[in-house]
């Protein structure tokens, strides 16, 4: 079995290309996307992998390139990885959310009519000594 590999700072993406076929990708700062072919069951799909900043000023310009890149595409759209970023505060263990950072994200969520997966397994993605968040996820358009 032969698999592709993609790296994007520190995050990456192993897939089977007999079963996946990248038909084009462009790499921007903090995110690649994908155009694949499922080819077994005829379906293309955009793949956004994210590796946000943490600085909000870089974050904000990361979600305003994603939006600008991807609103116009009619098939769907997932969007993946380390998104440093929370919508509520039952993703977060001290509970605290900063209402700007918040809303720039979901800013990026409604103009893309995204919606979250369910993801099984631990609550949180990621931890520092006694602080945990979940900031790591999978959104996909809900068309």
């Amino acid at each position: 079995m032969v698999l592709m590999l993609l790296v994007l700072q520190g995050e990456f993406c192993i897939w089977n290309k007999n079963v996946v076929k990248v038909i084009c990708k462009a790499k921007f700062q903090y995110w690649i996307l994908l155009y694949c072919c499922f080819s077994s069951l005829n379906f293309n799909t955009f793949i956004a992998m994210v590796y946000a900043p943490c600085a909000e000023a870089n974050k904000k310009c990361l979600w305003k390139s994603i939006a600008y890149e991807l609103v116009h595409l009619v098939d769907p759209i997932l969007l993946i990885g380390d998104f440093n970023q929370v919508l509520r505060p039952s993703e977060r263990s001290s509970g605290h959310l900063s209402s700007t950072r918040v809303r720039n994200f979901k800013l990026l969520i409604d103009s893309l009519s995204l919606l979250g997966l369910i993801l099984n397994g631990r609550k949180y993605t990621w931890r520092n000594s006694s602080f945990y968040s979940r900031i790591d996820g999978a959104l996909v358009s809900n068309h």
